[in-house]
């Protein structure tokens, strides 16, 4: 349980090729009055798992947010999202640019994007940035409630 952060309340940062950005899982966490950053920020990372989290009344920029890694490692090298799930989780009163942000400026993007509950929207419901290849499964079975 995390509250009052300043930037992303539940996050994967995946800086680097191999095992540190993979297979990581992100269950029933619980991030509530952020005032910067997203509430849900999944930068980067391969077969990671993102289920029955809650964020809560923030001032976050999204309320779910799935971004390649923007920053380039020592060999260049930007991590993309591979074959990440994000499902089952809650987003109450955050995302006051978007609930859902899809950002495939730096690299590409394949994720299953499902039974997701956004409920107290002020921004866009899907935002995207981006131009590289963006396969997004299930974005049909998410929520999304003013």
């Amino acid at each position: 349980h995390q509250r009052g952060c300043g930037d992303d309340a539940i996050v994967h940062w995946a800086a680097a090729r191999g095992t540190n950005g993979a297979r990581n899982v992100f269950i029933r966490n619980t991030g509530e009055c952020g005032y910067m950053g997203r509430g849900i920020a999944v930068a980067g990372g391969l077969e990671c798992l993102y289920t029955h989290n809650l964020v809560r009344w923030g001032n976050n920029k999204h309320g779910i947010m799935l971004q390649a890694f923007r920053y380039l490692n020592k060999d260049g090298f930007c991590q993309p999202v591979e074959r990440c799930t994000v499902t089952d989780n809650l987003a109450l009163s955050c995302g006051i640019d978007s609930a859902l942000n899809l950002d495939s400026r730096d690299n590409s993007l394949d994720a299953l994007v499902e039974k997701n509950r956004f409920i107290g929207i002020r921004g866009e419901k899907i935002s995207r940035l981006g131009t590289h290849p963006v396969e997004i499964r299930g974005l049909e079975n998410n929520l999304f409630e003013p």
